[in-house]
Formats: C-alpha cells, structure tokens, sequence
C-alpha cells in the first residue's frame, strides 16, 4: 500500500490454469481491509459514489479462483473484494481495455493450464488529478 495515495503500490496473484473455477458474478460488495490498523490508508465506497469511476480490481475477482474445491475458489474470489485491491479507473478503460488485457490472460492460462504470477498497479505521477482527496491515477501497468 502507498498510504499517502490510499492505494496498492502494487498487487500479486498467482493463477492456476487446470484448476480454475468459474464464478458467476454478483453484486459487488467491497470492505474496508482490517489488515490496515489505520483505516484512512485505504480508500472507501464514498470515492466512487455518483462518478464515472469504476472500482477496478487490481487483482481480477476470477484469477485467484483456483484450488482444490470450490470452496477454496470462492473463498480466493471474495478475498478479492477489498478497498486495498481497487483502483480508481475511469469505467471504459476499466469495463473495455483492462478487462481484455485481464481475459486474455485469464483465458491463456485455462486454455494451456499454466501457472502464472500476474503482478499489477496504478502509475503514480505527482500532476495525477485530485478528486475526493485521492490523486487518481491515469495509468496501470499489468506484468
């Protein structure tokens, strides 16, 4: 976490391609992250109310839903849903161009069955807008 911007410097997700399960999507329900004694770290549901932001998973909901049952899946899936692992991302890079980047990868690793490391974050740069006292950044990178 990067506390001064309220967002992850970066994330990290391992994908395991034989053993995806799939999920089909509900509404969203995001938490606060008790992981961080200092609430005010992170960002919450107030940045995103009534804009054109989108809170874009950094770690995609489906790629960590693999294991050894569906429930160890689910249970991946749903960690997923913290304010640590979102991005303020504008709702068509978030909904169009991110989310190809993120079923292309998806689908590569369940077509091959690979193993893959997936790390992503936002580019933080000093002139990022400030909205809601968050600098939003403009950029992500995906490795």
């Amino acid at each position: 976490m990067r506390a001064d911007r309220k967002l992850a410097f970066f994330t990290a997700v391992n994908i395991d391609g034989e053993l995806l399960y799939g999920s089909p999507r509900e509404a969203d329900r995001w938490f606060l992250d008790p992981r961080l004694v200092d609430s005010s770290q992170q960002t919450d549901a107030s940045l995103y109310a009534a804009n054109t932001l989108d809170r874009g998973h950094l770690v995609r909901r489906l790629d960590p839903g693999w294991g050894q049952d569906r429930k160890e899946a689910e249970q991946a899936i749903g960690d997923t849903f913290f304010f640590t692992n979102c991005s303020p991302q504008h709702a068509r890079l978030n909904q169009q161009t991110w989310l190809s980047l993120e079923e292309y990868v998806l689908k590569n690793a369940a077509t091959q069955k690979l193993k893959v490391c997936v790390f992503s974050g936002p580019v933080f740069q000093e002139q990022d807008r400030s909205y809601r006292g968050v600098q939003i950044p403009e950029e992500y990178w995906k490795v």
